[in-house]
Formats: structure tokens, C-alpha cells, sequence
């Protein structure tokens, strides 16, 4: 992993390239892609109708979609600009404009290299789900947007670890998971980290560990408790919906399974296999970072159902195509 923090810069060349590249694609799938797409699905329309309750709208009440606020609130805001759906749309371009450089500097942070990091950008900007599901009436690249953030703090704070950055993380990653819960685990790619990467003594592992935790529980509670008080649901009765619907992925599991997570990178599983390929190469820095980011990875499975969004939880996915560029680069 790139040691020299201040390396991490990127270049205006490769900066221009991946703005210039993402812009291009947000006039696409808004003016282009939006023309082929099917009408507004369940998702959108709930979230449609909980940003006109914040805006004071007569709206239909999802209780479950104000569990995750943030989006439809900001969208509510933005809708005395811009209008409520585009006011979406602009929200999620700019989630999807800024995710790039996240990745870009994740990658480099890694394998400092920055032709890597370019072609990894891109391709995790034109992976199925982004352009699916990314710049939508929806909340999913919220999700993923700041789990990549809490991830790129992360390692950062392995280089130096600091009180306030720990801090950080934890009401990132909570802020993450009042948008989409995929937003909220990096908080376990944190935990992972400070116990089992961090070299500290453990004194100082543990109150890195109840500073990030006391800031992602807080939020999480205080919003779980209100939303409890005037709407009586909870993130527990939310389970109990997604398990009534297993039963519908449970009769055609490994089809819907194999599906979606082929849908997930398409052509892209290439790199996958290349970079597996090339795994022993890894640094033991590396390989245990990509451990670490296994478990919140996996994290979909605790849900009832198979998609392509749900597995796109950003870097174990991530990083194994962006590190089969190898295949390209060996400085790694």
C-alpha cells in the first residue's frame, strides 16, 4: 500500500480523463439509457413519495423507506430548485461523478499505480448496476458511494491513525446507513482493520474501536427511536417483509443467484479470474486488506433475495477486476 500520503494527488491528466468520462456517461444514462429503461419500479415510487412527505406534499407514508432518509430528504430540498425527480437525478450524478475519484484514489493507495487506478475507475463506473441503478429514483449509489468513502478513510487511518478519524468514519458510515444500508458497512471494514491491521497496542485499538462505534450507533438509534415513536416500525419488522418475499427467490435461488451476480461485472469477470491469477503477488499488506473486506462484502446475504445491486457492495467485487490489471501493470 502506497506509504507517501501525499502521492495520492491525482494527476491532471488522469483527472481530466476520468471527469471528462464520467460526465459523458451521466448525459447518457439521463438522455440516452432513461429512454430504453422500463416505467418507474415499486422502489422509485416509494421514494418519490417519501421525499414529497418531507417536502410536506400529501404523500403515501412508507415507513420502511423513511427508515433510510437521507436521499428522499435532500432530493425534498433540492425539488424547490430543480423540480423532485430532477432533483434525484442530480443528487445521484453527483454521487456517481465523485464515486470515480474515490475509487481512483483507493486503487492507488493500494497498488500506486495510476494507470490502474484510471482503468479500474472506469470500469467500476460502467459496471451494470451504476448504470442501471446508479442515477435512478433511487438510493442504492448513496449506499455505495459512502461505503467507498468510509473504506478510502479507512486507509487512510492505517497510516495514521487518529481519534478524530475515527470518528469521522463512524458518522460517515452511519449517515451511509440512513441512505442505503450498504452505506453503513464499512463501519465493520473499520472494526476489521483496527482490531487485526492497526499497529497500535490495544489499549489504543479499543478506543479507536468506541469512538467509531459510539458515532455510527448514535445517529442510528436516536432516527431508529423516532421513527419508532411516530410510525411504530423498526428495522426489525423491515426484516420481516424482505423474509416473507424469500419464497419467492428460495424456489429458483441458483438461477436468480447466478444471474445477478454474472450481471454484477459482465465481460468484467475477466479481470476477476486475472487478478485471482495474480493473488500470491499481492503484498501480505494487500491480501489482508482484501480480507478485511470480505465480510462487508458479503454482507447481501443476510438479505432475502438475489440482484445485481445487492451484491454491488463496492471492492471485494471492486477490487479483484481492478487488481486483474496486473495483467497491464506489475508495479503493484
Amino acid at each position: 500500500m502506497e506509504s507517501d500520503l501525499s502521492a495520492l494527488k491525482i494527476p491532471s491528466k488522469y483527472f481530466f480523463i476520468l471527469a471528462v468520462f464520467a460526465l459523458i456517461n451521466i448525459f447518457l444514462i439521463i438522455f440516452v439509457l432513461s429512454s430504453f429503461v422500463t416505467p418507474l419500479a415499486s422502489d422509485s415510487e416509494q421514494y418519490l413519495e417519501t421525499a414529497k412527505y418531507f417536502n410536506g406534499q400529501d404523500a403515501q407514508i412508507y415507513p420502511h423507506r423513511l427508515l433510510k432518509p437521507i436521499v428522499p430528504f435532500f432530493a425534498a430540498l433540492g425539488s424547490y430548485v430543480f423540480g423532485l425527480k430532477p432533483a434525484f437525478l442530480f443528487i445521484n450524478s453527483l454521487l456517481y461523478f465523485f464515486i470515480g475519484f474515490i475509487i481512483f484514489k483507493i486503487i492507488k493507495l493500494l497498488f500506486n499505480n495510476n494507470f490502474q487506478a484510471l482503468v479500474g475507475s472506469l470500469l467500476f463506473l460502467t459496471s451494470y448496476p451504476m448504470l442501471e441503478y446508479g442515477i435512478a429514483y433511487m438510493t442504492d449509489l448513496a449506499g455505495w458511494f459512502f461505503f467507498a468513502l468510509s473504506v478510502y478513510l479507512t486507509l487512510l487511518f492505517l497510516k495514521k491513525p487518529s481519534a478524530a478519524q475515527a470518528m469521522l468514519i463512524g458518522f460517515i458510515a452511519a449517515f451511509g446507513f440512513l441512505a442505503k444500508e450498504s452505506g453503513g458497512m464499512g463501519i465493520l471494514f473499520f472494526a476489521l482493520c483496527a482490531t487485526f491491521l492497526l499497529k497500535d497496542n490495544w489499549a489504543g485499538k479499543l478506543k479507536y474501536l468506541f469512538v467509531a462505534g459510539i458515532f455510527f450507533i448514535a445517529p442510528l438509534s436516536l432516527w431508529q427511536i423516532f421513527i419508532y415513536l411516530k410510525f411504530h416500525y423498526t428495522y426489525y419488522d423491515w426484516y420481516l417483509v424482505g423474509q416473507g418475499s424469500s419464497a419467492v427467490y428460495s424456489k429458483e435461488f441458483f438461477r436468480l443467484f447466478l444471474k445477478s451476480l454474472g450481471a454484477t461485472f459482465l465481460l468484467s469477470w475477466f479481470f476477476v479470474a486475472a487478478g485471482l491469477a495474480k493473488y500470491r503477488q499481492l503484498t501480505k499488506e494487500n491480501r489482508n486488506i482484501l480480507f478485511a473486506l470480505l465480510p462487508s462484502s458479503l454482507t447481501f446475504v443476510l438479505w432475502h433475495g438475489a440482484s445485481s445491486r445487492l451484491f454491488f457492495i463496492p471492492l471485494f467485487y471492486g477490487t479483484a477486476p481492478l487488481r486483474g490489471f496486473s495483467l497491464l501493470s506489475d508495479s503493484c
